[in-house]
């Protein structure tokens, strides 16, 4: 009787969990950044007037690498500041954490590095082998950079102190496939191409939320995710448009 009432407690508890977990979370579209040119992969705030951007040019032929990789820098109007070349070295991803840029790149099938890039300079200072398969998202917390993995279905915190300058901790995503990861103070946002839904984590790598099929529901697709400071804004790899995601 006793073994019974324990199996039904923790029944009750697994049910209250999971109904805290699948919030309603609901939002609505706002403003656009439309931008001059397609083969957005990689979006970052410099500040309320100036974007980065990385685009990726892919050639004709899907089994040769990409034709061009350049590294813009737009004004509010998306018009071009300067212009980088990173042809060879950067393919998709993109965050600024007030000194340096991050994005990743592919060293071989199967293997990827993450690029530390001077923001005064734009010159590569450092880079660093990544053990997953795919890395997708990056996002900068203020302390950590935060990457996906869209193959092992998990989010690596990466630690970018000289001292350290590695891989300190790893959770798993609450889908199979995330791809796009960012966020402000509070939250993470984690998009995920295997079910196509959108999920709030804590800084700390804990699920506490998914957003409502309404709001978002893009399952197959990979969407890329960026947040200029106060407001989340979500993109299609390739396109040349980024929304803004407002939260009710």
């Amino acid at each position: 009787m006793r073994n019974r009432l324990l199996v039904i407690l923790l029944l009750i508890c697994a049910t209250s969990t999971n109904a805290a977990v699948f919030d309603g979370i609901n939002f609505t579209v706002g403003d656009t950044l439309q931008l001059h040119r397609s083969g957005l992969q990689g979006l970052a705030w410099l500040d309320s007037n100036r974007v980065a951007v990385l685009y990726v040019t892919p050639d004709s032929l899907p089994e040769l690498p990409p034709l061009n990789v350049e590294l813009v820098m737009t004004d509010s109007a998306a018009d071009s500041i300067s212009v980088t070349d990173y042809t060879g070295i950067l393919n998709r991803g993109l965050i600024y954490d007030g000194e340096f840029y991050w994005s990743f790149g592919n060293t071989a099938p199967g293997k990827s590095s993450l690029y530390k890039i001077d923001a005064d300079t734009l010159n590569v200072e450092d880079s660093f082998k990544l053990l997953g398969h795919y890395p997708a998202g990056i996002v900068w917390d203020g302390d950590y950079i935060w990457l996906t993995d869209r193959d092992r279905g998990r989010a690596d915190r990466f630690s970018p102190d000289p001292l350290t300058e590695k891989i300190v901790r790893t959770v798993l995503t609450p889908g199979f496939s995330p791809y796009g990861i960012s966020g402000g103070e509070k939250y993470f946002w984690v998009t995920d191409v295997s079910t196509g839904r959108m999920y709030r984590l804590s800084h700390g790598g804990k699920w506490n939320g998914t957003v409502t099929r309404e709001s978002f529901w893009h399952r197959g697709e990979e969407i890329g995710l960026s947040h200029d400071g106060e407001n989340l804004w979500m993109w299609t790899p390739g396109d040349s448009i980024a929304v803004q995601v407002l939260f009710d």
